[in-house]
């Protein structure tokens, strides 16, 4: 009798040690797939390996730092910025329980820092930063300590205060030195590099881009050398230097190709357009900005049938997953049916192991269930994304490519060659504003809902592409009224859209000299406000154009309420009314 409760302990004690080590495994394995994703730039599905790992260890533990930290970088790079600081204040929480608590308190303020960066509050970020780096000395780790110093030289940077950046950045790179991390030496080589350049330090600039790419190439990094050398190629046009600047880019172009990096394709490709013509060699630069045009178009729609495509594979490799693990739950029962145990205790822990499984069962079909629903309304929004893109695009295209479709015709039939080069410096100015156009509504696609202060730049960006060249002032107020807000993506877009065609007619049709644009805060949401001295026109007997009729299209898209005030010889002024629970997430 004493031998049977023995063997029965000794198996209840093997079985509980089995599982730990089962458990311990799968953690570790989520970590590591975690970090691979993470690498890849798969963030949404590191973001649930991640989850799933917290989910699994002790809150207080190295592991479950560990796994906060990446979550909150996961966050980060998916430019959710409060969601990434949560984390970070989760993680710094329990920083206590890191195997080396300095370095890792000191890790966690970086990135706390960085983030804040990223949302331009300087001020917060250089705090963090600060008692980051002060932890990093005292821990001694060289990495940690140039890892904050290079991202308060992006601050400074950014804060105009070049000279003190390029400070920052040279102790970062002694420290790279140090410990010969020729990785981070490339990158912080290339920072040099351009902040150089922006001081006018012509010759320290391309000693940089030259040490950066020594790097890039000892490491060996193809990726990092490829994109060295475009903005090496950038440089020394600027410079003058067009031969060897054109040399160093289609040297990057093809790695870029070997690599199968067609945004650095892209890159390349542009940048030898602008180089060519730099060059005087109109008729290179042409076919490469063609190349540039028709790469373009073709990765905007690889990048939604890609996104599609992982939906569905993630789907089918979970839907397998379950069905695996329905597979060993039936092995496992199996075997303890077939085992006669014939103690009490042993049956209820087989009673409760049976129901936990039956219960992470049912979770896990239930989570299933609601991510195949949520498959079925990605599907339909994509299909409504498809045909707003087509919208967008043609809005944009329609009226500049009808121009020089007009323009050539016009310089074909005329024999006069002077009116012909006019005409083709017309195209020109039309084909750049076109290329200004669609770079910014791809950075409207590509980034989701965006921050009031990310859209207020882009603002700025817009309208001073439209007015380039023109003799027009542009004033933007009223920017700090709504501080802290995120738009929605599809407000952002129309929002901004709205405001380029206005921009536009002012410019194009008006004939103004200046032009103001206000943001203002109401109890229901924001008034915009953009006018101009134009000309102006008689609101009774005006027939509504293409731009007009498209900006009264986008007021409807936001559900707003867009009016004209205007008089001939008293200017032009628009009013846009907007309920904030259509134009921001929260």
């Amino acid at each position: 009798m004493i031998l049977k409760y023995t063997a029965t302990i000794l198996f209840l004690i093997s079985f509980v040690l089995t599982l730990q080590a089962q458990h311990s495994d799968s953690v570790k394995h989520w970590m590591d797939e975690g970090e691979r994703l993470f690498n890849e730039g798969q963030f949404e599905n590191a973001k649930i390996t991640f989850e799933k790992a917290s989910k699994a260890v002790n809150e207080n533990s190295n592991e479950y730092v560990e796994c906060l930290n990446n979550l909150g970088n996961v966050a980060g790079y998916q430019g959710q910025p409060e969601e990434a600081i949560r984390y970070y204040q989760l993680a710094l929480k329990k920083v206590q329980y890191s195997k080396d608590s300095i370095a890792s308190k000191s890790s966690i303020l970086k990135n706390i820092g960085a983030t804040h960066s990223d949302l331009k509050d300087f001020t917060t970020a250089m705090k963090y930063l600060s008692e980051a780096e002060m932890l990093a000395r005292k821990s001694g780790k060289s990495e940690l300590i140039a890892d904050c110093l290079n991202n308060k030289g992006i601050i400074y940077e950014q804060t105009d205060s070049i000279q003190r950046a390029l400070e920052v950045y040279e102790e970062a790179r002694d420290f790279y030195r140090s410990v010969n991390d020729i990785e981070r030496l490339a990158l912080v080589h290339v920072n040099i590099g351009v902040v150089a350049k922006n001081l006018e330090r012509w010759d320290d600039a391309v000693n940089a881009y030259d040490s950066a790419l020594y790097c890039a190439r000892a490491i060996p990094n193809t990726f990092y050398e490829s994109v060295i050398l475009n903005n090496q190629g950038n440089l020394l046009s600027k410079l003058g230097r067009h031969q060897q600047a054109i040399a160093n880019t289609i040297e990057s172009l093809r790695l870029a190709r070997e690599l199968g990096q067609l945004n650095l394709v892209q890159d390349c490709l542009e940048s030898l357009a602008d180089q060519y013509a730099a060059s005087g060699d109109h008729r290179k630069a042409y076919t490469y900005h063609k190349e540039f045009s028709a790469l373009k178009d073709s990765l905007i729609n690889d990048e939604r049938i890609s996104a599609l495509s992982e939906m569905e594979t993630k789907y089918e490799v979970e839907k397998k997953e379950l069905q695996l693990a329905k597979l060993e739950t039936e092995n496992l029962l199996s075997e303890k049916a077939n085992t006669r145990l014939g103690i009490w205790i042993a049956v209820l822990i087989v009673a409760l192991i049976i129901i936990v499984i039956t219960v992470i069962l049912r979770q896990r079909i239930n989570k299933l269930e609601q991510k195949r629903k949520a498959l079925e309304l990605v599907a339909l929004t994509e299909k409504q994304e498809r045909e707003r893109i087509a919208k967008d695009m043609h809005d944009e295209l329609g009226s500049g490519i009808s121009r020089i479709t007009w323009i050539t015709a016009a310089a074909q039939r005329d024999p006069d060659q002077a009116i012909k080069t006019n005409s083709f410096e017309q195209i020109e100015g039309i084909s750049e504003q076109l290329a200004q156009g669609m770079k910014s509504l791809i950075w409207l696609l590509n980034t989701g809902d965006t921050s009031w202060e990310m859209f207020i730049a882009k603002i700025r960006e817009l309208t001073s592409q439209v007015t380039e060249s023109q003799d027009i002032s542009v004033g933007i107020s009223g920017t700090d009224v709504i501080k802290g807000r995120i738009l929605k993506q599809n407000a952002a877009r129309d929002i901004m859209l709205l405001i380029k065609e206005a921009t536009h007619n002012a410019v194009k049709y008006a004939r103004a000299k200046n032009l103001h644009i206000q943001f203002y805060a109401t109890a229901q949401g924001m008034t915009i406000h953009i006018e101009d001295n134009g000309i102006g026109f008689d609101m009774s007997s005006i027939t509504r154009g293409h731009g007009l009729t498209n900006m009264m299209k986008r007021a409807k898209e936001l559900q707003g309420d867009l009016s004209i005030e205007s008089k001939p010889g008293h200017g032009t002024k628009i009013i846009l009314n907007l309920d904030q629970q259509h134009i921001f997430t929260s």
